[in-house]
């Protein structure tokens, strides 16, 4: 039935796609088809509860993120300019994306080798010139950027995946949605990040089917890797 399938793309018009081929074969709206971010914010909210005790959360965009980074960075007497703003900003996105999130860090700790790894290969597209101090108050600043976000009920995009994997640690949760899904379909498969694996791999009973090209890896910036699948 198409209520128990979770079919997913990464890009709205693909996603439209597969939703308009399975109602013309069934004359029903599958509820689990469309990108990443669109079925695990559909997820969330059907569990806000669970994370958010006002039961209510705002996504918020760019411009959003660029203020409250420049504010943060103002605070601890770091230059809020073009340069630092960006880097803070890429390196939190990376953190989400490979699914370490800024409550599991402690202000003194090394990052392990595997991690610094991902982050040497993720900053290396592009060589911008920033103050030395956004790198090492990072987790510091990552912290503040979370509390505030948490504080006034917010997410950004990287946050509808790792809440998503943070929820599904809730085994309950986990085995209720698990146990809906008879068969979970990843379109570009060639394009999931950590993050992305660790929900699947919650989710998936031997009944994944992953499709991909490795060939056509477009999002290594963001964490992706052929290794991943």
């Amino acid at each position: 039935r198409p209520q128990e399938i979770l079919m997913t793309t990464f890009t709205n018009k693909a996603a439209k796609d597969m939703l308009f081929k399975i109602m013309e074969r069934t004359n029903q709206i599958p509820p689990y088809v469309g990108t990443m971010h669109s079925l695990f914010l559909k997820i969330l909210r059907e569990n806000v509860n669970l994370l958010f005790p006002s039961k209510r959360f705002t996504i918020i965009d760019d411009p959003d993120k660029k203020k409250i980074v420049k504010n943060i960075l103002l605070g601890k007497q770091i230059t809020a300019n073009a340069n630092n703003t960006k880097y803070l900003l890429g390196r939190i996105s990376k953190f989400k994306n490979f699914g370490i999130a800024s409550e599991t860090l402690r202000q003194s700790q090394e990052l392990n080798l595997e991690e610094e790894k991902y982050l040497e290969m993720i900053l290396e597209d592009e060589i911008i010139i920033i103050d030395s101090s956004v790198k090492e108050k990072f987790i510091s600043l990552y912290q503040s950027y979370q509390d505030i976000l948490k504080t006034n009920n917010l997410v950004d995009l990287d946050d509808l995946l790792l809440l998503t994997h943070k929820l599904f640690e809730n085994e309950a949760i986990r085995k209720r949605y698990s146990n809906n899904f008879k068969a979970i379909m990843v379109d570009e498969a060639q394009d999931l990040n950590v993050v992305q694996m660790k929900i699947l791999n919650q989710l998936g009973r031997e009944n994944i089917c992953l499709i991909g090209d490795d060939c056509q890896n477009i999002y290594t910036w963001r964490g992706s890797s052929n290794d991943l699948v």
